[in-house]
């Protein structure tokens, strides 16, 4: 097996691991819209693992990996063109630790988005009017 293939599967597995987590989330969050009884009586279920010593040092784990690997993979770039989805993927991985942690996050995504979405305008005007100096 390569070290190409390792990599690949190693930031596969982190991924599906945070999308785990994420998922059972979203839907204990989501149970909350009919009641607050679901959502005490799913939690156990949906959250449990997840909150459990290993579930913590696996989440831990997979999002060190997965965001070490994400950082890996730009630096391994043979060029550093990067295209708009590079750059919009990028900026918003790089800024979700930040965002969890403010009071203020769904406001600042909104924010985060207008950002990205102005400057990729920005490149296309630079690039259509000077010729394209990246």
């Amino acid at each position: 097996m390569s070290l190409q293939s390792v990599i690949r599967r190693a930031r596969l597995m982190s991924g599906l691991m945070l999308m785990a987590f994420v998922t059972c989330h979203l839907s204990n969050l989501a149970l909350g819209l009919s009641s607050l009884a679901a959502v005490e009586r799913w939690q156990p279920v949906l959250m449990g693992p997840w909150l459990s010593a290993p579930g913590k040092i696996l989440l831990a784990g997979a999002a060190l990996v997965h965001a070490m690997l994400g950082l890996y993979a730009l630096a391994a770039r043979c060029s550093l063109v990067l295209s708009a989805s590079d750059i919009v993927q990028l900026s918003l991985g790089l800024l979700v630790p930040p965002c969890c942690r403010s009071p203020r996050a769904p406001t600042l995504a909104r924010e985060i988005v207008r950002l990205v979405i102005s400057s990729l305008s920005f490149r296309r005007a630079v690039r259509a009017t000077a010729g394209d100096p990246w």
